[in-house]
């Protein structure tokens, strides 16, 4: 049996398919494995967050530990975990010191004094006519 050439040198043959197929399947599965230096920065971030948790802990003890019983200190823990786990994403986003606020709380609408005491000359001209 004599093997087929493809028409046109675009097309696939079987083996260039099966090969490109493999190696996206490869490259798919060792995009979802860790690099050594990944995992041990997010096993610091990690050791970093669970002492955070132990200082506030410790903290409330202080303040609180006398009047907590045994079941409000665990939903104490609980919360304090829950809480750096909400942080974790607005302390990753980088921010550098001097940049301004993305938004900015506005009480009153500034107006312009130019358009207000035009407004003013006209409606007392509109009067004495």
């Amino acid at each position: 049996m004599a093997s087929q050439r493809p028409s046109s040198p675009s097309a696939l043959t079987r083996r260039q398919f099966g090969k490109q197929a493999v190696s996206a399947g490869l490259a798919a599965a060792l995009a979802g494995t860790p690099v050594a230096g990944q995992e041990n920065a997010s096993t610091d971030r990690e050791n970093e967050t669970d002492r955070e948790i132990a200082a506030r802990y410790q903290q409330i003890l202080r303040r609180y530990g006398s009047r907590l019983s045994e079941a409000q200190r665990q939903r104490i823990k609980k919360i304090l975990a829950y809480n750096e786990k909400l942080l974790a994403p607005i302390r990753a986003f980088p921010l550098e010191n001097g940049q301004p606020a993305a938004t900015v709380l506005k009480f009153y609408e500034e107006v312009d004094t130019r358009v207000a005491s035009t407004a003013r000359q006209t409606s007392k001209k509109g009067a004495e006519e």
